[in-house]
């Protein structure tokens, strides 16, 4: 089969979507479903607190997933190409969508779970789009380029997630909870077809040599924490991402618990941040990068979230609430890709690969804890919550100040 360069990239953005549209269409779903105490995912006995706990391991299911799988398929990509992987792995993703679903519908806890599990694995395919993107493009600045259109993908999804996964789910104008799962899953079943009549192999043969263990992000990890100097900037971007994963991963909880919030109003909030970040990462990240140096840059982001975060911890307005949410997303939109840069700079370009295969193991495990742990402190009370916020992204300050302080002795 033959097709354009431009056809197969095509079909990989969407796939890229799909990938990110899975994570962001439960954000004004999960939450409502599980606390509202008519459904029948619980024991009408349970409290809140249990409730919370499990919405958090729910939560945890897909990442924790994503961790272990997305490795693994990229590792077999180059083994067997990536044309195979692609399709079994969306059509992975369809069966998640449509299981996630049905266990709506049954309101069965087990089979969310299963669900969020496969969804996870498949969405572990981003490393092998990535891969074929890297295929069809040769040259660095252009396949730099081409990686920030996947950027702007993902960013899409995060607005149209949410706001589908809203306005679907709203009872009150005839949907169900149900409804924005099987939009996702048809939209899963078009990417197939796509995939199938227009992607063409980008790595024809493969590397039959090519090794792969199902543990390797555990190794990037450990990898990570001990490679000199670089550890201190990686211990900055794990907190960093933790606090990022933890705020956002569980507002659509605060939402319904402290406002009542619909799912409508929930997808909506989303929608809205969503554009903040798309905004704060492309036009205002560069208007500062004009201002200031990539270190300046991310000190100031770091210090503002701050006291952004400190201002979350005392009982809010639903407008101050509004306001801080808003005012974190712009400064982590800011604070994301300046530490994925800050990384790549003070890495060589022979090690390159290895350390942003570190970088995404770490994000990985990052929203593993961040579930675990938003959740626990959640359980006890919103300021225990953001009071865990605040703390996470003063070690990530420290964590900065510790690198800036270091390198600063290695290069004078």
């Amino acid at each position: 089969m033959k097709s354009s360069s431009g056809a197969r990239l095509l079909t990989v953005y969407y796939t890229i979507f799909l990938d990110f549209l899975g994570a962001a269409i439960v954000y004004p779903i999960l939450a409502p479903l599980l606390l509202e105490k008519n459904r029948h995912f619980f024991d009408p006995s349970s409290t809140d607190d249990t409730r919370i706990w499990v919405l958090s391991l729910l939560l945890m299911a897909y990442p924790l997933a994503q961790f272990l799988a997305a490795p693994l398929l990229g590792a077999i990509s180059d083994r067997k190409g990536r044309r195979p992987i692609l399709l079994i792995s969306v059509g992975g993703t369809l069966f998640s969508y449509a299981l996630s679903a049905y266990g709506i519908q049954i309101e069965s806890l087990s089979v969310l779970f299963i669900s969020r599990l496969f969804g996870g694995v498949f969405a572990g395919n981003t490393s092998t789009c990535l891969a074929a993107i890297a295929d069809v493009t040769r040259e660095k600045k252009m396949r730099a380029k081409r990686f920030g259109y996947s950027s702007i993908f993902s960013g899409i999804a995060f607005i149209v997630g949410p706001l589908v996964g809203g306005v679907m789910s709203e009872p009150d104008i005839g949907f169900s909870a149900a409804m924005p799962l099987w939009i996702a899953a048809f939209l899963a079943w078009v990417n197939v077809i796509v995939l199938f009549v227009w992607f063409a192999e980008t790595c024809p043969g493969g590397d039959p040599t090519k090794s792969f263990s199902f543990f390797e992000g555990v190794y990037h990890i450990y990898e990570a924490f001990t490679t000199p100097l670089l550890w201190r900037l990686f211990a900055f971007f794990f907190f960093v991402i933790t606090t990022m994963d933890m705020l956002f991963l569980f507002v659509s909880t605060l939402l319904t618990m402290n406002y009542g919030l619909t799912p409508l109003g929930i997808g909506i909030f989303f929608a809205v941040d969503g554009v903040i970040w798309s905004l704060g990462t492309s036009l205002f990240n560069n208007f500062l990068l004009r201002w200031g140096s990539l270190r300046r840059i991310t000190a100031l982001a770091s210090i503002t979230a701050l006291g952004t975060l400190a201002l979350l911890v005392p009982a809010l307005q639903f407008s101050l609430f509004a306001l801080c949410i808003a005012l974190a997303t712009l400064e982590f939109s800011v604070l994301w890709p300046n530490a994925y840069a800050l990384i790549s700079s003070r890495a060589s370009e022979e090690i390159q690969g290895k350390v942003m295969g570190m970088t995404g193991a770490l994000a990985s495990a990052a929203t593993i804890a961040a579930t675990l742990f938003g959740g626990k402190l959640l359980s006890i009370s919103a300021r225990a919550f953001f009071l865990g916020t605040l703390g996470l992204m003063l070690l990530a300050s420290i964590c900065y100040v510790r690198f800036a302080l270091k390198e600063g002795k290695v290069t004078s």
